[in-house]
């Protein structure tokens, strides 16, 4: 496995994962409309790439993934 895939996940997963508990079909719906920031660049593609240290904001707040 690539070394750039082995510390990422998926942003659509690390939004439904965070502490905003939000359902996927709904993260899908932000991540489509533009809703979706990371590192303050907005993404449009679900299956976006996060690694580690990545800052990702959703309706303009910060959120942390929880484990």
């Amino acid at each position: 496995m690539n070394d750039s895939y082995k510390n990422s996940i998926i942003l659509c997963t690390y939004i439904t994962r965070s502490n905003l508990r939000i359902k996927r079909n709904i993260a899908k719906s932000f991540i489509r409309r533009g809703f979706v920031k990371v590192n303050g660049v907005v993404i449009t593609n679900i299956r976006h790439l996060v690694k580690a240290g990545d800052k990702v904001e959703v309706l303009d707040k910060l959120i942390v993934l929880k484990y």
